[in-house]
């Protein structure tokens, strides 16, 4: 048999074992953050590594403009970087720097004098999602609706399907409920799929 014919199972096995070291060497966020507090550079490069495309595409899909989104992840990581001494619980981390990128968004869309949080039922936007659409040729489909969400609806769809953050993650990150986060995330999900069904009648 040759080196590199190994059979379905061992080869199940040394994929698991090799994924476990991987686990083992790579920090927690928790042991990260202390180690950040205590003056290790490194830890902090390695956080941003982790987390830098997820806070990027959040920001993204919040502002639909990649500019925007860049400066407003850079803020984000500059302000963690001034407040990490804040942070209690390093195991809150994730939720904690997401909290500080949504805080940005919602800054960015004021200036834009976009209402981040529109108190009306509907969970959709005033904007015109064609004009949107137009400027933008390589929108896909799913982008395009998903860009047509109030902000809170968007946000909390953005958190929870494209970043994979939990309920409870999503409710300290927005300083909401879990309750009023999954209700969001239920009243989105149901809008989007009625929305994407009109787009191929």
């Amino acid at each position: 048999m040759g080196g590199g014919n190994f059979s379905p199972g061992f080869a199940s096995i040394l994929r698991r074992a090799i994924q476990a070291e991987a686990r083992i060497v790579e920090p927690s966020d928790s042991i990260l953050v202390q180690r950040w507090k205590s003056g290790d550079r490194q830890a902090f490069t390695l956080l941003f590594r982790r987390y830098q495309n997820g806070v990027f595409a959040f920001c993204a899909r919040m502002l639909r403009d990649s500019a925007a989104a860049e400066d407003a992840a850079q803020e984000t990581f500059l302000k963690a970087h001034q407040a990490i001494a804040s942070l209690a619980d390093g195991n809150a981390f994730r939720s904690w720097l997401f909290r500080i990128a949504r805080n940005e968004v919602l800054m960015a869309l004021r200036n834009h004098r976009t209402s981040a949080l529109e108190s009306a039922e509907s969970v959709w936007s005033d904007d015109d999602p064609h004009r949107r659409a137009i400027s933008e040729e390589q929108r896909t489909i799913l982008q395009t609706v998903l860009d047509q969400l109030k902000a809170e609806y968007r946000e909390a769809i953005v958190l929870r399907e494209f970043q994979q953050l939990t309920y409870a993650e999503i409710a300290a990150a927005t300083n909401s409920t879990e309750s009023a986060v999954k209700s969001r995330i239920f009243k989105a999900r149901t809008a989007l799929a009625s929305r994407i069904r009109t787009q191929f009648q």
